[in-house]
């Protein structure tokens, strides 16, 4: 995945790292947990641990708020699915 610059600069700002800011637009973009651990060659077990981070950082408790929020701030892009699968 390639980090828009911008996008990157405003997540680290606000305490996102550059893997969280990818799983965050993986995320946005409708992605589970294990879609996003194959896309990006991780554990699953790892993203829940960079999806937990994201919630804290962010001061939200479901991946819906974490999309709006990013939006919100500008991290990522709007008009993607958001996956509520149950994924923490």
């Amino acid at each position: 995945l390639a980090l828009n610059d911008k996008r990157s600069q405003r997540a680290s700002k606000y305490g996102l790292t550059p893997r969280q800011l990818q799983v965050l637009q993986l995320i946005g973009a409708g992605k589970s947990n294990k879609d996003i651990a194959r896309e990006l060659n991780l554990a699953e077990g790892t993203v829940k641990i960079h999806v937990a981070a994201i919630y804290q950082t962010l001061h939200v408790n479901s991946r819906v708020e974490a999309v709006e929020t990013a939006r919100r701030f500008g991290f990522i892009a709007d008009g993607n699915a958001v996956a509520t699968d149950g994924d923490i």
